[in-house]
């Protein structure tokens, strides 16, 4: 038996050549808030709380109004959530690609980081 042995799944990661660094989420660091339990205690406030991540994640056949009504459903709930800025700013960094956070799109938060009107 050999101990060096790499996992496959590591190995995968760094040898897949069609995986984009662009937007590669960045790594928690020390400096800037480790992903410690006090890091996200804010999530124990949050108004999506318990409910269905389907809310919230709009599936391959929601297209036009369809798409549009999920995503507003899941924004109303975001709107009337206390801890709004603390989600938006989580998705901001993290550069989550999926999904309602902050009462924003994907597309919303890919638009805000461009035109730099996010900050932090």
């Amino acid at each position: 038996m050999t101990l060096a042995r790499v996992s496959p799944c590591r190995a995968d990661i760094r040898a897949s050549p069609s995986r984009s660094t662009r937007h590669r989420p960045r790594p928690w660091s020390h400096a800037r808030g480790a992903a410690t339990t006090a890091a996200w205690d804010w999530q124990l406030r949050a108004r999506c709380r318990g409910l269905p991540a389907e809310v919230f994640y709009t599936g391959d056949d929601d297209r036009g109004a369809r798409r549009i009504a999920h995503e507003e459903h899941a924004k109303q709930i975001c709107r009337q959530c206390p801890v709004l800025r603390e989600c938006l700013g989580h998705a901001m960094e993290a550069y989550e690609p999926y999904g309602i956070w902050g009462a924003t799109t994907p597309k919303e938060r890919a638009a805000m980081r461009s035109s730099q009107a996010f900050i932090s």
